[in-house]
C-alpha cells in the first residue's frame, strides 16, 4: 500500500501539486488536519474567501473520493467543530469572525468527511495516523483502552462530553499547566519523544509541531512531518517526500526545533 500523507495546511496550497500528482498512483491519501488558521509569520496573507476556497476543495475532493481520502481533525479544526472543546482548549489564532461559517463546514451534511484516527496495517505493521501522535501517558491518563480498535476507540470520542474532555488535555509544552503529555491532536513533539509511545511496534505519522520547511523529525517508530511538505510512504514502509528525496531518520531528535508554541 502506498499513503500520501499530507501534513498541516493552516490555508496554505502546497498540497494540490503533490496531490494532483500522485491521487491515481497511490491507494490512501492521508490529511493531517488543521485546515485553516494560518501563520502570519509565514507572510500568508490570504483574504477570508480564499481560506474558504482553499478548504472547500479540500471537502469537495472527499466527496469526490470518499474511500481514498482520509481527513484527520487537529486542534485549529476542532475549536470550530465542537463548542465544548473550543471552550476548553482553544487554540492561537481562532477566527471568531469566520468562527460559524467554519462550525457549518465542519459539521451538518460534512460532519462524517472526518475523523480523529486512521490506522492501517502495511506490509506487517500496523501504521497509526493521527494529527499529533498518541502517548501511552495520555491512554493510561484517560482510560483510553489500546488495542486493535484503537482507529474507532478515538474516533468515538468525539460523541460524548466526556471523550471530548479527553481530547481536550493539553501538555506541557502548550500550556503552563498542562499534563505530562497531550492527546493525539494536543501533544506536542517534544512531549513525544520525551515519553513512552504508546506502542513500539507500530509507526506513527503525525504532524501538529510545526518544523523548518522539508525536514522530517523521525526514527524507526514515529515520524512528525509537519513541514509544508508532502511525503509518501511507501509498501515497504519507507516515508520519502513527493519528490523522492529519502527522509533521513533523525536519531538525535536534532528536527525539534522551529516549534510553534500554540498556547491557549
Amino acid at each position: 500500500m502506498k499513503i500520501l500523507v499530507i501534513p498541516d495546511i493552516h490555508s496554505r496550497r502546497f498540497w494540490k501539486t503533490p496531490l494532483e500528482k500522485h491521487l491515481n498512483k497511490v491507494d490512501k491519501i492521508v490529511f493531517l488536519g488543521d485546515y485553516c488558521d494560518p501563520y502570519m509569520d509565514e507572510g500568508i496573507e490570504y483574504e477570508w474567501q480564499d481560506t474558504l476556497s482553499n478548504f472547500s476543495e479540500i471537502i469537495e475532493l472527499k466527496r469526490n473520493n470518499s474511500d481514498k481520502i482520509v481527513l484527520l481533525l487537529g486542534n485549529h479544526d476542532m475549536h470550530y467543530r465542537n463548542k465544548q472543546f473550543e471552550r476548553y482548549a482553544r487554540s492561537t489564532r481562532y477566527d471568531s469572525i469566520h468562527s460559524n461559517k467554519l462550525y457549518e463546514l465542519f459539521n451538518g451534511d460534512n460532519y462524517k468527511l472526518f475523523q480523529l484516527c486512521y490506522s492501517v496495517e502495511n506490509n506487517g505493521r500496523r501504521i497509526i495516523f493521527t494529527h499529533a501522535g498518541i502517548t501511552k501517558f495520555w491512554t493510561e491518563r484517560c482510560g483510553v483502552k489500546y488495542d486493535e480498535n484503537i482507529q474507532e476507540t478515538i474516533n468515538n470520542l468525539e460523541e460524548s462530553a466526556e471523550g471530548i474532555g479527553k481530547l481536550a488535555v493539553m501538555g506541557r509544552e502548550r500550556t503552563w499547566f498542562g499534563e505530562k503529555t497531550g492527546s493525539p491532536i494536543w501533544c506536542d513533539l517534544r512531549e513525544f519523544v520525551s515519553n513512552e509511545s504508546v506502542d513500539d511496534s507500530a509507526f506513527q505519522i503525525f504532524g501538529h509541531s510545526r518544523l523548518k520547511p522539508g525536514v522530517c523529525a523521525s526514527t524507526k517508530e514515529f515520524a512528525c512531518v509537519d513541514s509544508r511538505t508532502a511525503f509518501i510512504l511507501s509498501d515497504e514502509n519507507k516515508l520519502k517526500k513527493v519528490k523522492d528525496e529519502k527522509v533521513k531518520a533523525n536519531k538525535e531528535h536534532g528536527a525539534v526545533q522551529d516549534i510553534e508554541d500554540d498556547k491557549p
